[in-house]
């Protein structure tokens, strides 16, 4: 009777190190035979086995569905779990796990399984806040006239006069950028989609042409994120750099160099 219990447990030992092979259909075929006839001669046996294939189905079930958001700090739960397992005593009894305790161990191992898929399913991509920035100053930049003739004068006077009358409390109309005084061709306050927006354009003495636009938005967030205080994108192969300044944003906006943006942005925006 004795020796019966050894085989019996030598037998289980064995499917308890390739299980996962066995499911997987992976074991040469005298290896599965041997987990088979186990699985008929014992119920716990069965039972385990059947719990991890179980556990399989359900998370390639779940893992085709969509996505549901994972609930607030259960992703470091599990994985604050997974650390505690790294610990060796933690692991000493999955080796020795009564076989009694198979049922226990499947709904376990389900209710893991569902928490992995909440954590690391595929997952609708959040939303780019970029792209809601884009869309929101697209007609913005779209009235910025680069295109216009240079002026034989600089217009800076008239501009700063007309500046003022939308955003006297905003800051002030720059007539240099620190590179020598550049030349304001243009000048216009349209109301884009029932905002007023500022807009010079100006020539640098190298030639370089740009704009500077203003507007004011005392929701800074409903443009730009909370976290951010200032972005760079490209909009209609016109590149813009902008910045909050209190109740106001201020972007300058050009399709020559890059860098020359950079600088001048630099220079203008107040010192953190």
């Amino acid at each position: 009777m004795e020796a019966g219990g050894n085989a019996m447990e030598s037998e289980r030992q064995f499917a308890l190190r390739h299980w996962s092979a066995f499911l997987d259909g992976e074991l040469p075929a005298a290896d599965a035979a041997r987990i088979e006839e186990l699985m008929a001669k014992d119920p716990d046996a069965a039972a385990f086995v059947a719990s991890h294939r179980q556990l399989g189905a359900s998370v390639r079930d779940n893992f085709s569905r969509q996505a549901v958001p994972c609930p607030e700090g259960l992703r470091q739960r599990v994985l604050d779990a997974l650390d505690r397992c790294e610990d060796p005593g933690h692991l000493a009894p999955l080796v020795r796990f009564p076989w009694l305790s198979v049922t226990a161990l499947g709904a376990a191992a389900v209710m893991f399984a569902a928490s992995l898929v909440l954590v690391f399913a595929p997952r609708d991509p959040a939303p780019d806040p970029s792209e809601n920035l884009r869309a929101r100053l697209t007609p913005m930049v779209a009235n910025v006239s680069l295109g216009v003739p240079k002026s034989d004068r600089c217009r800076y006077r008239d501009a700063s006069a007309k500046y003022a009358e939308y955003f006297k409390d905003g800051p002030e109309l720059p007539r240099s950028f620190g590179d020598g005084q550049c030349r304001v061709s243009f000048f216009d306050c349209p109301e884009v989609n029932g905002r007023r927006m500022a807009c010079a354009v100006y020539d640098d003495p190298q030639g370089d042409r740009f704009a500077l636009i203003v507007f004011r938005c005392k929701r800074t967030a409903d443009l730009l994120p909370d976290f951010l205080d200032a972005a760079e994108l490209e909009i209609d192969g016109r590149r813009v750099l902008l910045w909050r300044e209190g109740n106001f944003v201020r972007a300058l906006v050009g399709s020559g160099p890059v860098q020359g943006l950079r600088t001048r942005a630099t220079m203008l925006r107040p010192a953190a």
